[in-house]
């Protein structure tokens, strides 16, 4: 597996929601598994077929955590303050790696504006080009985030 580059602080949230789902949650889920198997009439239980799906995507999440903690690369992640030219309009956004938000304005530097950003610095005018379409951006400000712990 290629490595999984997140923060220290997103590390540390992956370990603790892995734990949790290895514990708490399967343990939620044997009880569901165990309650609708009392039920009986195995061949028409929505809430065994419930539970074992629950359980099925449990383990997928379980699986998916175990590979990115056990491939992790740190990362600093990098904040950035923009004028879009094009739109006439400030915005926020924080570059970062696999974990990227965009409903939080934190972006992937894997992404088209990502990759633009990881070049930026205060007082840059860039060309973002997605697809067929462009715009311009300037930086107005940036900095390296330290992770909060």
């Amino acid at each position: 597996m290629a490595s999984y580059r997140t923060t220290k602080a997103r590390y540390i949230e992956k370990v603790k929601e892995k734990q949790y789902l290895e514990t708490i949650k399967r343990n939620e889920i044997s009880e569901q598994i165990r309650y609708a198997k009392s039920l009986g009439d195995f061949s028409e239980n929505a809430e065994l077929d419930a539970a074992r799906e629950a359980n099925r995507q449990n383990e997928y999440r379980i699986e998916e955590l175990a590979g990115q903690i056990a491939n992790v690369e740190f990362i600093k992640a990098h904040w950035f303050k923009i004028y879009n030219e094009t739109e006439d309009e400030e915005a926020e956004y924080t570059l970062i790696g696999d974990d990227s938000n965009v409903e939080k304005n934190e972006i992937s530097d894997t992404t088209p504006f990502g990759k633009v950003l990881a070049t930026a610095k205060k007082g840059d005018r860039k060309k973002v080009v997605v697809g067929d379409d462009f715009y311009f951006i300037k930086i107005l400000d940036d900095k390296i985030i330290e992770d909060q712990e």
